[in-house]
């Protein structure tokens, strides 16, 4: 009796198929628990009487195994060929095939290698020339109306930088330090005031560095580059130290040896007998000691050189420390890298010295920020 019924089941599916057309293909199989077997059913639309009609087929669960792995080998298989069609596709054109890899020779009008010589010269078209064809043609044949066609690209392409130029000064001029968090020194992004911009960021960094003189330290290296010390007259460039930002920090002056202490104190004379007395005063106070072994620990290979120690107010947290500034005791060259230190660290925020803010700062009327120690670098907090 079931022979009868499947043999029917596939005699009426027969006959459907050859007086019928596919409507819709149920891929979704519907278990028949009491029997332990899944039901598959197509519908059909009669193609004289338009009468539609469904089938059942019976699939064992053994069959239904295999169908579901073939259709999943097809998904599959489907999938991997739409990715090597994009992979294809991304390739041919970061890749393009601009340059023919053979041409003709002019003299013999045989096939050669492209560009093997002078009579199979292709003028040569990096992939990149695919992104702007009109440079291409313009590359490979520089006729009049090519030529006219680059040379407008180019106006178009340079007026549209244009654009994005101005549509940064204006969103900054429209919102200042909203839109650009970070150190400026142009008047409301205007460069016109470029020279007394650059003292009024200066006033800012000065005083920001000041506010934290309890958490700052210096050891600054001298007398080991003795000719070069005195050519550049470092023993006179901390003359305004006692008048600037750096007054009120701790500091050591550290020689390699006695020798070159006393060599070093002996052009400071030179300038004493001068007259200067503000320079006479400051190296009179100045801590100095002669610790050889702190030159390698430092890693110091140059004098003038300034190592910068910053502690962070958590005494949880070690002391860090970098060498800072070679070549130099120059205020405004040590005031630039020893901010570098503390932005480097996110000590202290970008944003903190705006233009905004640093026309502000003379004035006394902005805030200096606090020091952030949330995010200093674990490589200096290695004990």
């Amino acid at each position: 009796m079931k022979k009868l019924i499947l043999t029917t089941l596939f005699g009426v599916a027969l006959s459907l198929n050859l007086s019928a057309s596919l409507v819709k293909k149920n891929t979704d199989l519907d278990y028949d628990v009491a029997k332990g077997w899944w039901w598959y059913e197509e519908t059909y639309e009669d193609t004289k009487t338009k009468e539609i009609k469904k089938v059942k087929y019976k699939v064992s669960p053994e069959e239904k195994a295999k169908r579901d792995a073939k259709e999943e080998s097809n998904r599959l298989l489907r999938k991997s060929i739409e990715v090597q069609k994009e992979i294809q596709s991304r390739l041919e054109y970061a890749f393009p095939n601009v340059t023919p890899l053979k041409t003709v020779n002019k003299k013999t009008g045989k096939e050669c290698v492209t560009n093997s010589s002078m009579d199979c010269f292709v003028m040569p078209v990096i992939a990149e020339g695919q992104q702007i064809p009109v440079l291409k043609e313009f590359l490979r044949e520089p006729s009049p109306s090519k030529s006219k066609e680059w040379l407008k690209w180019q106006a178009t392409y340079f007026n549209h930088v244009q654009k994005v130029s101005h549509g940064l000064r204006f969103a900054y001029l429209k919102y200042g330090a909203e839109a650009y968090p970070t150190t400026t020194t142009y008047s409301l992004g205007d460069s016109l005031t470029l020279a007394n911009s650059e003292k009024a960021l200066a006033h800012r960094q000065a005083k920001i560095i000041h506010s934290m003189k309890d958490s700052i330290g210096l050891l600054v290296f001298v007398g080991k580059n003795a000719l070069y010390e005195k050519t550049n007259k470092t023993a006179y460039q901390v003359h305004n130290w006692n008048k600037s930002f750096l007054k009120d920090i701790g500091k050591v002056f550290v020689f390699q040896s006695e020798a070159e202490r006393k060599e070093f104190f002996k052009e400071i004379q030179k300038y004493v007998q001068r007259g200067e007395k503000e320079l006479y005063k400051f190296w009179k106070d100045a801590k100095v000691s002669v610790r050889p072994d702190l030159y390698e620990k430092y890693n110091v290979r140059m004098t003038p050189s300034t190592v910068m120690f910053y502690y962070p107010k958590n005494k949880d947290k070690t002391g860090i420390n970098q060498l800072v500034l070679s070549g130099s005791l120059g205020s405004d060259d040590l005031r630039r890298q020893m901010m570098h230190f503390l932005t480097y660290n996110e000590i202290v925020d970008e944003g903190s010295m705006g233009a905004d803010k640093n026309w502000a700062s003379p004035s006394g009327d902005a805030k200096v920020p606090k020091a952030n120690e949330s995010k200093i670098y674990k490589d200096y907090l290695k004990k």
